[in-house]
């Protein structure tokens, strides 16, 4: 995991989404580009490439110098983080640049459209890359104690593969069983992650004749429990960009985490 990406908007929580992205960089040993949307001085073509811009709007240049503001103080020390700024709206920059990035960071769900909804459908089904959804406020710790979801499910696997780099580094890794997993040994992710230098413990919770909310809701406090500071997931919907085309227990966990969850589709 070397390169992250996170979209600024100029907005107050700036600050502390930068400090959140500035731990995890450190803890990853990765590179941050801070990208900034609807800016001058370039824009992001049909696809993908940069066309330069000669003109600029008095909000756009306000956005980019309070998002450029919040940069310097939290990020300037590091040799690591690059600042830009693209005429566009976060989903597109994520859409047309999110591929070379390891891990793109977004906002934890807060209302059911908007551009922070379509940002994460397009960071979880238009990158073939992992999303991390963040909460609101400080990030205090990061990556010592993953909570990591396994049902069997492909997006399950993609999860734990894109999140390896995490997972070899923890503390310990809880992997967390749903009713309707055997947790009886031998059990090959366990030992999957234990060959790739994991430290892993295993953990069943409830989840039987749940609600696919319920579902969710079960997943985050059995994450809770575990101490986790970290929840590895799989995330399911169909991708049209709505929050309605996240599976229910998606937009549960993406909406009420109150730490860092990494998901991939």
């Amino acid at each position: 995991m070397k390169r992250l990406l996170i979209i600024l908007d100029g907005s107050a929580n700036d600050r502390d989404s930068l400090a959140g992205a500035a731990r995890i960089c450190r803890h990853a040993d990765a590179a941050l580009t801070v990208a900034v949307a609807r800016l001058v001085p370039r824009t992001i073509g049909l696809f993908g490439g940069l066309i330069d811009s000669a003109s600029s709007q008095g909000s756009a240049e306000d956005i980019t110098l309070a998002a450029r503001a919040a940069f310097d103080e939290i990020c300037g020390h590091q040799p690591n983080a690059e600042f830009v700024a693209y005429q566009a709206e976060a989903p597109e920059i994520i859409q047309a640049i999110g591929h070379a990035f390891d891990l793109t960071i977004v906002e934890r769900i807060s209302r059911t459209d908007g551009p922070e909804v379509t940002a994460l459908s397009a960071a979880l089904f238009e990158t073939g890359r992992p999303a991390l959804v963040a909460p609101p406020g400080r990030l205090e710790r990061f990556g010592h104690r993953i909570a990591a979801t396994w049902n069997g499910t492909q997006q399950a696997t993609r999860a734990i593969g894109s999140a390896m780099a995490l997972l070899t580094r923890a503390e310990e890794v809880v992997l967390l069983l749903g009713s309707d997993m055997d947790p009886g040994p031998p059990l090959p992710m366990a030992d999957y992650l234990r060959v790739h230098g994991a430290r892993v413990s295993v953990k069943p919770y409830n989840s039987h004749q749940l609600t696919a909310r319920g579902r969710g809701r079960a997943l985050l406090a059995a994450a809770r429990e575990a101490g986790a500071d970290l929840l590895v997931t799989g995330a399911y919907g169909d991708g049209d960009g709505g929050f309605g085309s996240l599976g229910r227990a998606t937009q549960k966990v993406v909406s009420g985490a109150e730490f860092p969850v990494l998901l991939q589709s």
